[in-house]
């Protein structure tokens, strides 16, 4: 079975393509596990007048002894006209159109050319070469004489489609590309460069996990998004959580690194110390700062918010040499107003790009009324969810009455479990409890983080270092279990998320609820809440959620949280 990138597919992915859906198929189940395919790989550049061209190919397939074979696909009725032009009908609508696949194929074996072009020694570089397949056509029936590029090496029909292995091969002896030796380095390399390039991303969660590498498709939206941005200097991205905003922004920051030095910002300092730690080898050209840490390394003091505004007015002078073209900012509703413009100017004022990202749910550290949107033209907004379950994503949103939530993949998960103990040392007991449960399940302690509601100074697990044998930690570099607050955990995400500290003052204004928000949308698969409730507080907690008394505060708790209430 072929490696295949991404690992599966839902059927929107094929852009209804009957055949294109077939060929993932045969292709996975027909290929040994030497063979790397990646599915509809997009791409972009700018041709020597510096105007954009965007193309994509079907597939990609990558056999490491002999090289890579760029597949276009086109399904359907297939024929040639008197005028040796093939013709494509539509089966189902009757409409013709002449089409050139072979060329298609061969516009993408220019670009991964350029693109793999000084990245291999020598003797370790591959051969690209363009093939054809018409899964819908058979051989023997097919009409007209195909162009003189075709040949029975290198264009393959419905009846190849029982020995696809027999088929490439035929390919790679037509265009003469021998076996020959590569290094596992090599090898790596080619994956490395096509894979993040275009539609496939690392996701945060593969990397932080250090996890097998896998890639996690970024949606048809996002895809163009980031194409569009190609043609945008200046842009403000407003997106839920679980949406992207921090990977698509990494994205374009890397795109942009490739001819210049670019400065990323973000707000939250644990995000921060992530992303340096995850991605500062690997963008050269990114730098990663806190924007008051960056004003306070200037003024050699700690920097106050005027502070920020005095380094940003003049900061030529106090920075020294600025380096920085285009900058991206992440977290943007948590920047002051006067500093977003300030850093706009200093982006156009050095002729760079200007990006900024951003969720108006999040606003969790300031009063910002996000009044700098205004002044840029270029508004996108990412409305799709990648990150949550379904159960996750709804749970989260519900207090802030954010519903109807697309999700990238139609996963419900598991509904959200909810934990009401007597106090404080049956919570620690159920917290050591779930988190001996998930790592017997086979997650590690890096997996697994306790958010609390509250601050760290007034959590139940004040001043403790451990829960059970489960040791605490403060930040990714120590080994245990995450311990931080919903706030400082912002811009993050977690395979398993257990919060802590629900209280009726949990809910008691759309301020904390946006807090609520922040720490439930950080799950990816399993979210645990934690309260220490006598009867009384339940009875305060479903008023405080519902804004009624209720009677069965249970079931109205369940029902405004949508969660599974278990009683320790």
């Amino acid at each position: 079975m072929a490696r295949m990138i991404p690992s599966r597919e839902e059927k929107s992915d094929f852009n209804g393509s009957y055949g294109e859906e077939q060929l993932f198929h045969v292709l996975k189940e027909g290929l040994p596990p030497s063979y790397v395919v990646f599915h509809s790989i997009a791409w972009h550049h700018r041709d020597e007048k510096g105007r954009g061209r965007w193309g994509e190919a079907d597939y990609v397939i990558f056999n490491p002894a002999r090289g890579l074979l760029v597949l276009e696909v086109k399904s359907g009725q297939i024929s040639c006209d008197d005028t040796g032009m093939i013709v494509q009908t539509n089966t189902m609508t009757h409409e013709q159109q002449r089409i050139r696949p072979m060329q298609q194929a061969q516009k993408s074996v220019y670009i991964f050319v350029d693109l793999l072009d000084g990245e291999l020694e020598p003797g370790q570089r591959y051969w690209i070469e363009p093939i054809v397949w018409f899964p819908s056509v058979s051989r023997e029936t097919f009409c007209g004489h195909l162009p003189n590029e075709y040949s029975q090496e290198n264009v393959f029909f419905e009846e190849d489609l029982k020995e696809p292995l027999k088929a490439l091969e035929k390919a790679y002896d037509y265009y003469n590309m021998s076996h020959r030796k590569r290094t596992d380095e090599s090898i790596a390399k080619v994956i490395d460069k096509l894979a993040p390039c275009f539609r496939a991303i690392p996701s945060l969660a593969s990397i932080y996990s250090e996890q097998e590498f896998y890639f996690n498709r970024m949606t048809r939206e996002q895809g163009y998004l980031l194409d569009y941005l190609e043609e945008q200097q200046t842009a403000s991205i407003q997106g839920a959580a679980g949406t992207g905003k921090t990977m698509l922004a990494l994205e374009k920051a890397r795109r942009l690194s490739d001819n210049e030095q670019v400065l990323f910002l973000c707000f939250n300092k644990l995000l921060l110390s992530f992303l340096k730690k995850t991605f500062k080898e690997n963008l050269p050209n990114v730098y990663f700062y806190n924007l008051q840490s960056m004003a306070s390394q200037a003024l050699n003091k700690e920097a106050s918010l005027d502070d920020v505004s005095d380094f940003l007015l003049d900061y030529k002078t106090l920075w020294g040499e600025w380096k920085y073209k285009s900058i991206i900012i992440d977290e943007g509703q948590d920047f002051q107003e006067e500093h977003i413009q300030l850093l706009k100017e200093i982006a156009d004022f050095n002729k760079g790009s200007f990006y900024v990202f951003y969720d108006k749910h999040q606003l969790v550290h300031q009063n910002n009324n996000l009044g700098w949107v205004k002044d840029i033209e270029c508004r996108l907004i990412l409305s799709m969810n990648c990150r949550n379950t379904k159960s996750i994503a709804e749970t989260a949103g519900l207090p802030l009455n954010i519903s109807g939530i697309r999700m990238r993949k139609d996963i419900l998960g598991q509904r959200p479990s909810f934990y009401i103990v007597d106090d404080n040392e049956s919570a620690k007991r159920k917290i050591a409890a779930l988190i001996r449960e998930y790592t017997d399940h086979g997650m590690q302690q890096k997996q697994i983080v306790i958010l609390t509601q509250k601050t760290l100074e007034t959590s139940i697990l004040t001043g403790c270092t451990s829960v059970g044998n489960y040791k605490l930690k403060s930040s990714f570099e120590e080994k245990g279990v995450l311990f931080t607050t919903a706030k400082k955990f912002k811009g993050l995400e977690s395979d398993v998320v257990i919060m802590i500290d629900l209280t009726p003052e949990s809910f008691a204004g759309f301020e904390r609820r946006k807090v609520f928000y922040v720490g439930a949308s950080r799950a990816k698969h399993f979210l645990n809440f934690i309260a220490v409730l006598s009867p009384e507080g339940e009875d305060k907690l479903a008023e405080s959620l519902t804004g009624e008394k209720k009677r069965a505060t249970r079931m109205a708790i369940m029902n405004s949280l949508r969660v599974k209430i278990r009683k320790v």
